[in-house]
């Protein structure tokens, strides 16, 4: 039923993107049918008429045979160009539904899977395919029609042309088998393709490119990719190949019975039975009926790239469907936090995990606080503020915005009502402008709030001298300013300051790649920022950190590992607990004072 609903769906975009071109397919689909018939009539007329000396009869039948000759042979080319142009419309169409779905979703778990992520490989960029899929039924009915026609006209010939009809469908069922065959290797392969193509990435981009080169791993990388290819290679040749001998079975079988009809005609005309004529119609129409089956072949396997990309297609609709179903309904109407963020008994997996990323955690975040979350990598961190992100859903248990379960909200309006920097922030490559002013879309326009976010955040153009200030475009991809490492860190925290009021503010380790002094003069000035905020809505701030040195100024210090909250309390308490907090803060300030004082050389 779905495929039905996507089949009817196509022949809709169709027709809004080209009424025109849609109409005339089907136009050149019904001629085809009439050509090939008119065809072998004309040529039979010719033949007998001339024969018999009548020239009149030879000159209409040789006109009326080209003209048929010319629908056949051109009207094949235009049916494809005007599929291929549908096609590229109908692309367009699929590529957004898909990039749109993609985006979308309340969560990240779609693009965090490995099986969403094959099947997104195996659409993107092929949705021009479906039109093949969709206009393939209707060939198929044209060219059966047509197959039909010629059928019926040999069997005036002779009866025993009748059965070769059957023996034209054999090619045509064993390529349906080969289909699935292609169908199946192309999905078996999709992972080492998506490896293939993120190691074609690494060797082409910018950003890995430094490493690269100095690791001297190009060459491995190289030869990975290389064997990635092999290995779709295979899959699909092998694939391939089953279709194509199962292709040359069904062709064996159909031509012998050809040969065999048009044999025992010739034998017939040599005893007198049937006419020069009746030779020439057999031979044309048997022909005929040979193209027949190879343009419904061939249309076969235009269709079979549309066949390949509809299930995958209907796969990421379906699992799209089940993530918006559980994703809550109702807007967050919340303009201040009062209470706060409260997790109960939390638990999470990530999906093909062995183990649980979070275990039984349970913790409130006051409404206008500051929360630190620490601990050693793996503990836990970054999973936990994308569950409160509501980039995931907890397994088990509940997490509560001023007592509102997020189970129950639209997540789109809680993060509409959040700010977040990353470890692993966007480079937006885009006028500073933007790519400071998307933090908050409906203000993207307000120069005097962007201009206001960028100097508070230290991104301004006046302190960096870049040539046409805020209108400067950033990045060398497009002829623009490249930054440094800490000027892009810059504009991602102004642009993760750019809403006013929200409920929550997550930094996870957005300043990783900093030095111990700069990072701490970021969260500084992070500090007199969120400080408004917090005034305003009662905002609660998450910072995730693996550098003790810049949270102790938090109210509230989460000590995590494997996965649970092992500690929690402000600095002062922690370090009197003497607990795992205060031991690894004893050993950083170690290890800050030995590295301190080692001598430059």
């Amino acid at each position: 039923m779905a495929k039905l609903r996507l089949w009817f769906e196509v022949i809709v975009w169709c027709l809004r993107a080209s009424p025109v071109r849609t109409v005339g397919v089907l136009v050149l689909l019904v001629a085809d049918i009439a050509a090939v018939g008119v065809l072998g009539l004309c040529l039979r007329e010719i033949t007998d008429a001339v024969s018999g000396g009548d020239r009149r009869t030879v000159l209409v039948a040789a006109v009326g045979g080209a003209l048929a000759f010319l629908v056949i042979s051109a009207g094949t080319g235009a049916r494809f160009g005007l599929m291929g142009n549908l096609g590229e419309r109908v692309g367009l169409r699929v590529d957004e539904e898909v990039l749109r779905t993609a985006t979308g979703l309340p969560s990240i778990e779609h693009v965090e899977s490995p099986a969403y992520l094959d099947r997104l490989s195996l659409v993107l960029g092929r949705g021009s395919s479906l039109v093949y899929a969709a206009l393939a039924p209707l060939a198929s009915v044209s060219s059966i029609i047509g197959i039909g026609v010629s059928t019926a006209l040999l069997s005036q010939v002779h009866p025993v042309f009748a059965p070769v009809v059957i023996f034209a469908a054999i090619p045509l069922l064993l390529s349906r088998r080969g289909e699935r065959l292609i169908r199946e290797a192309s999905l078996a392969s999709a992972q080492d393709a998506r490896l293939e193509r993120q190691l074609f990435d690494l060797l082409t981009q910018p950003e890995p490119g430094k490493e690269v080169r100095v690791s001297g791993r190009g060459g491995d990388l190289m030869q990975r990719r290389r064997n990635s290819w092999h290995a779709v290679h295979k899959v699909r040749t092998a694939g391939e190949m089953r279709a194509a001998g199962l292709a040359v079975a069904g062709w064996a079988v159909f031509m012998l019975a050809y040969v065999a009809g048009l044999g025992f005609v010739v034998w017939l005309v040599a005893r007198g039975e049937r006419t020069p004529g009746d030779l020439v119609l057999a031979v044309t129409l048997a022909a005929q009926l040979r193209g027949q089956v190879e343009r419904t072949l061939a249309m076969a396997r235009e269709a079979l790239a549309g066949v390949a990309v509809i299930e995958p297609f209907l796969w990421l609709r379906e699992h799209a469907r089940r993530l918006r179903d559980d994703s809550g309904g109702r807007a967050l109407d919340l303009d201040r936090l009062r209470s706060g963020i409260e997790l109960e008994s939390v638990w999470f997996r990530y999906p093909e995990a062995k183990h649980d990323a979070l275990v039984d955690v349970s913790i409130h975040l006051p409404a206008g606080s500051t929360v630190a979350v620490v601990g050693e990598y793996g503990s836990g961190k970054s999973t936990l503020v994308k569950l409160l992100l509501g980039l995931h859903q907890p397994d088990r248990g509940s997490i509560t915005v001023d007592g509102i379960d997020l189970r129950d909200v639209d997540l789109q309006s809680w993060r509409a009502s959040t700010s977040a920097v990353f470890q692993d922030f966007g480079r937006y490559q885009l006028r500073l402008r933007e790519s400071i002013g998307i933090g908050d879309l409906p203000a993207v326009s307000d120069h005097e709030r962007v201009e206001h976010v960028a100097r508070a955040a230290g991104a301004d153009a006046a302190s960096w001298s870049l040539p046409d200030g805020m209108d400067t475009q950033l990045g060398t991809l497009f002829s623009g300013t490249e930054l440094s490492e800490g000027q892009w860190q810059k504009v991602a925290l102004a642009r993760g300051t750019m809403r006013r009021g929200p409920l929550l503010v997550v930094m996870d380790e957005p300043t990783a790649a900093l030095d111990a002094p700069s990072e701490h003069a970021m969260f500084e000035r992070y500090t007199a920022i969120a400080r408004k905020s917090r005034e305003l809505a009662g905002t609660v701030t998450v910072i995730v950190s693996h550098r003790l040195s810049t949270i102790d100024m938090a109210d509230l210090i989460l000590m995590m590992s494997n996965g649970r909250i092992l500690e929690a309390g402000d600095h002062q308490t922690l370090m009197a607990a003497g607990g795992p907090y205060a031991e690894m803060f004893r050993l950083h300030q170690v290890a800050h004072s030995t590295t301190a004082a080692e001598p430059e050389h």
